[in-house]
């Protein structure tokens, strides 16, 4: 996988427009974006824009273990990383 930032415009704490990762593929395809926010974090699979993205607070990613919807995590792409069979964050059950 090839994670980039797009766009660094942040201080030290993360402000409300947050940090924008374009997310890749090892063949480079582009998958979408993820956002992180003081809020949370916004998944934004294929060109799907942060306004329609999948919102999610922090207090739910972190009590979920993983920041995804099911459609996103039942990509073969995504197998393993997001709660898949391996658990959250690929790390095993």
């Amino acid at each position: 996988m090839k994670v980039s930032i797009k766009d660094f415009t942040i201080d030290m704490d993360v402000k409300t427009n947050g940090v924008e990762f374009e997310i890749r593929d090892n063949q480079n395809k582009f998958l979408g974006d993820c956002y992180v926010t003081k809020t949370g974090v916004t998944i934004c699979p294929g060109t799907t824009s942060k306004a329609n993205g999948k919102k999610i607070t922090w207090k739910k990613t972190i009590r979920d273990g993983r920041p995804v919807t099911n459609s996103m995590s039942a990509s073969p792409a995504n197998a393993g990383v997001h709660g898949g069979a391996s658990g959250p964050c690929g790390h095993g059950p």
